[in-house]
């Protein structure tokens, strides 16, 4: 199983800003969190942090952690069509998190006060759970009014009353979600640096946002009608949406799930297998995060005219276009290298994919930590089985196919199963994969072999390799290298059975 920590916020980040400001808390105790918070994260085998700030920050404390930014979730609610007039004033925060209690205070004892001189038909409205005595007790001016815990009506009613909500925050980390909300009611913002982390709100156009002691100056320039206030409002709910809303979350949390793939097909001419190919890829592929890298070997047959205009109109598509046909192991390892950390499939130009093939070969990569290459259930054009894995005598470097020519739907054909290789026609390899065992070995240049090398390198260290019938892939086989040993590309096959004998081979 895959375990994913959820951080909310860098709790260390926070009480580091908290020196200072809450009693009792030492430098030693922050050093404490940090150690402990740092730990745990280094054994999930991802986190998700809410803001990129956070994810920076994290990534310089462990560089080969997985981390995600998945952002809090607020919908954004109708836009109130008509903004008050009263000057009312809001803090919302749970008082059982203590940088609350520092910014309501302050915003009560400092900044409200020179906003009545100016104002003094302004209201300030703290509201939140569990308040403690010296919060209560600010409800003794009879222009501030404490209102503890509301229920979710309440709090609504409440946003559609308020003209500004005020928040001077001294620390905290990750987004906040009382500005959140706020602009999620179409409430305008000030607040400073630390609140506005992670959505980054611009000074005067998208809200007000300043350090605490300029606070009342911009309030009041607030109330004096100084700003378009529907237009910061609609610009910072714009903006707030492409963070927060629920299908951006949704699509980052899919995202998170499933490591960015590139489909790396070699082509040489044959513009028609290369196009069924390509079709059957974007028809097909379910998978949230993956793009399409072609390496045209010197085409000459339209396929660059047709790529060139593919890549144009669908962004997930990468092209080179080479001046030379290198065939098949020289080109993919260039592809290899300029994706990472992508993990790569290695796809024919001559197959055709069926729907749900990727997250197939997803699942079975990732079915074990000791996986490192996945391949796909192989069909001939009549749908008769053409390989389901394959073995290769080291001895002799004679190999065969597994269920070649039989029936497809045979239950020693189903399932997710280990094997000594996959081809090469449709293969998913891991990036951990790769950054353990390398790229294909080019002396098997220009191809054959390449495939059942990497996989038996990687056996050799300590990686197995899979397939997986729930990934059914159709393979022309030899209709680009054709099937003669002794003339063409195919004379490499027996060619290279040598080199993997030399490499793989029963020592004497």
């Amino acid at each position: 199983s895959t375990l994913i920590i959820d951080s909310v916020d860098l709790h260390w980040i926070r009480e580091q800003r908290s020196l200072g400001h809450l009693r009792g808390l030492t430098p030693q105790a922050v050093a404490d969190t940090r150690q402990r918070e740092l730990k745990a994260y280094s054994e999930a085998n991802q986190v998700w942090v809410v803001t990129e700030q956070d994810r920076i920050t994290l990534t310089q404390e462990l560089p080969q952690l997985d981390i995600q930014v998945v952002s809090n979730v607020h919908p954004m609610n109708a836009l109130r069509q008509n903004f008050p007039k009263d000057k009312k004033i809001l803090f919302l925060g749970g008082f059982n998190h203590y940088p609350n209690i520092k910014a309501a205070e302050y915003l009560a004892q400092n900044i409200f006060p020179k906003i009545l001189s100016a104002h003094p038909d302004a209201q300030l409205i703290i509201a939140g759970s569990h308040p403690p005595a010296n919060i209560i007790a600010l409800d003794q001016n009879p222009n501030i009014k404490v209102t503890g815990f509301l229920t979710d009506q309440e709090l609504e009613a409440l946003y559609n009353e308020i003209a500004l909500t005020i928040v001077p925050l001294f620390s905290g980390s990750g987004i906040k979600g009382k500005i959140c909300e706020a602009i999620q009611y179409g409430v305008p913002v000030l607040t400073n640096e630390i609140g506005n982390e992670g959505i980054h709100l611009i000074h005067q156009q998208e809200g007000l946002i300043t350090p605490n002691p300029n606070m009342a100056k911009a309030a009041i320039a607030f109330f004096n009608n100084q700003y378009d206030i529907p237009a910061m409002v609609q610009a910072a709910r714009v903006k707030l949406a492409q963070i927060v809303a629920p299908e951006v979350v949704q699509k980052a949390m899919l995202e998170s799930f499933f490591p960015p793939v590139t489909i790396c097909i070699v082509t040489h001419n044959r513009k028609d297998l290369l196009q069924a190919c390509i079709e059957s890829v974007l028809t097909n592929t379910h998978y949230p995060r993956f793009q399409i890298f072609v390496y045209s070997n010197a085409c000459t047959d339209g396929t660059v005219e047709y790529l060139k205009e593919l890549e144009h109109t669908d962004s997930r598509i990468r092209t080179v276009f080479a001046n030379s046909n290198e065939v098949f192991v020289k080109p993919n390892n260039i592809m290899m290298r300029t994706s990472n950390p992508h993990d790569i499939v290695l796809l024919n130009n001559d197959t055709t994919v069926t729907p749900g093939w990727l997250l197939a070969l997803h699942a079975a990569a990732y079915s074990a930590n000791n996986i490192g290459i996945a391949g796909a259930k192989l069909l001939f054009p009549d749908g008769t089985l053409q390989e389901f894995g394959g073995e290769i005598k080291l001895a002799t470097g004679i190999g065969f196919n597994r269920g070649k020519q039989e029936n497809a739907s045979a239950e020693e054909y189903q399932g997710v199963r280990i094997t000594g290789y996959v081809s090469g026609c449709a293969m998913y390899i891991k990036r951990s994969t790769i950054n353990r065992v390398g790229l294909l070995d080019e002396q098997f240049h220009p191809c054959y072999f390449e495939d059942a090398d990497y996989c038996y390198t990687a056996r050799n260290k300590g990686l197995l390799t899979v397939v997986t019938a729930h990934a059914i892939v159709y393979h022309h086989e030899g209709a680009t290298s054709g099937q003669d040993e002794s003339s063409g590309m195919k004379q490499y096959q027996a060619i290279n059975r040598e080199k993997f004998i030399a490499k793989h081979g029963v020592k004497s």
